[in-house]
This record gives C-alpha cells, structure tokens and sequence, in this order.
C-alpha cells in the first residue's frame, strides 16, 4: 500500500502520480480551489472589527480576541492533527476540515454573545489548521521531486488570492448586511470548497496512507538520504527560514508596513490599500516563478536569492522619504517572497513519506508561531527604536536564517542537485 493520495490511480510512465491521468489533477485542482475558498474565509474578520466592538460594546484589548483566538486555535492544534493526518484517509480529513469551518463561520455569524463568536472563530482556526495541513501533505504525496515545487507553489499563490480577496468581500457583505454577513461570506466560501472536494471525488479518498514499502519505493527516484546529524540539522534550518518568512509577512508586511506610510507618509487609505494590494498581487506571481524555477535550478539558488531580496529591501525600507520609494520598497519585499514554498518542498525531498503529517505539522507550527509573535515583536521594536530598529532587527533574522540553510545544505549537498536535476527532463 503506498501513500498516494488517491490509491485508485496508477501513475503514469514517469512515476509521478500527477501524470497518472485527468482523474487525479482534476482532484488535485479540487484542492487548490477548496484551499482558495478557505483563504477567503480566512480574511474575513479583519475589516468588521470596529462593527464587532461596537455590537458588542468591547475596548479594543478584548476585540482584538476576534484575530488572536483564531491564531490560537491553529498553534495549539497543528502538532497534534500531524499525527491525524498519517494516520486518518486524507480525503476524509480535507472534507471534515471544510465542514468545521463553516460550521465555524455559521457560530460567528449567528453570535448572540461575543463569547459564542470566540467560540466559533476557535472552530474555524481549528478547522483551517486541519484542512491546510491535510492538503499540503496531501500534494507533497502527490508530487515527485522535479514538480514538487511548482505543485507547493501553487497551493501558496491559490491561497494568497484567496485571503487577498477575502477581506474585500467581507467589507463589502458587512457594509449591506452589517458583520455577520462578513461571516455568511466565509461559510459560503466552505460550501463551495466542500462541494468542489465531493463532485471530484477528492473527499473519497479509501484507505489511510500507510506509506511506502521496500517493495514500493518513493516516487521521487532523486529521495535523498541525510546522515542523522545532517538531517537534523537542515531541519533545523527549513523551520528557521520558514518561521522569518512568516516573521516578515505578520510582522513587516501585515503590521510595520502600514503604520509606516500612514505615519510617516501621510498615506491614506485608499493609497496604502493600493500598494499593498501590488503587493499582494505580486506575491502570487512570484508564488509560480519561484516554484518553477525551484524545479529546474534547485531549492538553494532561488531561496538564497529570495532571502537576498528580503534582507536588502529591510535595510532601504528605513530610509523611504516619498510614495513612489514606499511602494517599490514594498513591491521589492513582494518579490522577497520568491522562495515562499520552497521550505515546505524541502520537507517533502527528505522527509519519510510515512510521516509527512508529523514533517509537515512542526513546520506549520513554526510558520503560526511566527505569524502571531511576528506583529507582537515588530510593534514592541517599533516603540523601543522606532522603525529603524524593526527592520533591521528583522534583516538580521533573515540574513541568519539564509546563513543557517546555507551552512546546512552545503552538509547535504544532495538536495540542490536533486531538485535541479529532477526537474532537468520535464
């Protein structure tokens, strides 16, 4: 029994399960549409908070409950729901992960106490837990070495657009209906991804993954084999620039960013919503060009390059005096995130295919306990040294980050060749 995603289909010629027929890459495409609709309902909660406190008559220690129990919620649950997803069908878990939120949307929305709205918001931080670590395993599974990265990096863009979009359409459905309609809109978003997963049969998935056998070798034929030491090592490292990403994208993107053009800028609303949104929008760009070139050149060039990026945008991001430096320093960190798959691609090229669950749950715990500490680090940092200190603190990071994966895969040499050799023939 091997753990492909969907045991039914036999790959194709080239062992890849993704060649295996239109069966399993429409499935796979089921995925990443089901995984942008839980993005959408991701983002719903951000633009309803001033309606949320006012309903409620909260300060704003107490409504910022609304975004931190959710993120709550994901940390506490990501390591245990790793040891699920090894052991429980996949199918299953990604429809169950559906269900869950917008069950979970359905208690916000209908909320007559904010202490039942908690409770709901704590169901769906759960449930987006489960859902986005059964899908990642689930396409790592699926994918050889010389694809992994481009089947990573769509995931991250389809999600991206998702939680893009999300808060718009929550703006929009709060301003007719007032916020639980911001609410509605996430619950519809888990129907139509629930839908997608059962009219594909990608919810069906029979048996759990027991993984591979002697007798069933990996589908990557390029599977390195790490000494302990090395291995321990280059995870180490793969959870170090997964967490500065996240660092960069809680902390900097979703929180430094903003203050700094209103603050300092002057820029208004729409302004800042414009610029950032470039830069949303460039990140799902590069989300595709740093997966494809991930495949064809190897992991280490185009993450050390996007790190590269990063690092020389946290140091100009200081000394921005105008708009148009504001915007290009921020399009600049966009395009920083060329190399935002990649860690999770490295985990598939040498994690143990019986436990990519367990792989794949430290990372995301890594990745939320950086989403959450980032914003908290960063405005502290802001308040000590003012924005100078936090973007330089964070380049110091980031910079020893890429030292780290460096210093680790020169141990493991392996993987840069794996990657751009696997991809060299496709």
């Amino acid at each position: 029994m091997t753990a492909d995603p969907f045991p039914e289909d036999s790959p194709g010629a080239s062992g890849d399960p993704l060649d295996a027929g239109a069966g399993v890459r429409t499935r796979i495409f089921a995925i990443y549409l089901t995984v942008f609709f839980a993005g959408i309902g991701s983002g719903v909660a951000v633009p309803i908070l001033p309606e949320v406190q006012s309903a409620f008559g909260l300060g704003v220690s107490q409504v910022v409950l609304v975004i931190s129990v959710w993120a709550a919620a994901r940390l506490v649950t990501d390591l245990p729901l790793g040891v699920l997803v090894d052991r429980l069908p996949r199918g299953r878990l990604l429809l169950t992960g559906t269900l869950l939120l917008m069950a979970g949307a359905t208690i916000s929305m209908l909320a007559p106490t904010f202490e039942v709205l908690l409770a709901g918001r704590a169901v769906t931080g759960a449930a987006s837990a489960l859902l986005g670590m059964t899908a990642v395993v689930t396409l790592l599974a699926a994918s050889s070495a010389s694809r992994r990265g481009r089947t990573l990096g769509a995931y991250q863009a389809f999600f991206q657009a998702g939680y893009a979009i999300g808060p718009m359409l929550a703006g929009f459905a709060a301003a007719a209906a007032g916020w639980p309609a911001a609410f509605a809109v996430a619950a519809g978003s888990a129907v139509i991804g629930t839908i997608a997963l059962i009219v594909t049969g990608a919810a069906s998935t029979g048996s759990a993954p027991r993984g591979r056998s002697a007798d069933h070798p990996p589908t990557t034929p390029d599977r390195l084999q790490p000494t302990p030491l090395s291995r321990l090592l280059l995870l180490g490292a793969i959870h170090s620039a997964t967490f500065v990403l996240f660092f960069v994208t809680g902390g900097i993107i979703d929180s430094a960013l903003p203050l700094l053009g209103a603050g300092r800028l002057g820029l208004d609303v729409s302004t800042l919503g414009l610029i950032l949104g470039g830069a949303a929008a460039l990140r799902f760009v590069v989300s595709f060009v740093g997966a494809e070139l991930s495949d064809r050149v190897g992991r280490m060039p185009v993450l050390v390059a996007g790190m590269a990026v990063l690092v020389g945008s946290l140091i100009l991001m200081p000394f921005v005096a105008t708009p148009l430096l504001f915007a290009l320093a921020t399009w600049s960190l966009a395009i920083g995130r060329l190399g935002n798959s990649i860690p999770i691609a490295m985990l598939g090229d040498i994690a143990d295919p019986r436990r990519l669950g367990r792989f794949v749950s430290v990372n995301r715990f890594v990745a939320d306990a950086a989403f959450v500490t980032g914003p908290l680090c960063v405005g502290w940092l802001i308040e000590v040294g003012g924005f100078g200190a936090a973007f330089g603190v964070t380049a110091i990071l980031v910079a020893g980050s890429t030292a780290a994966i460096v210093a680790a895969a020169s141990r493991h040499g392996g993987l840069v060749r794996a990657s751009a050799t696997g991809g060299a023939g496709r």
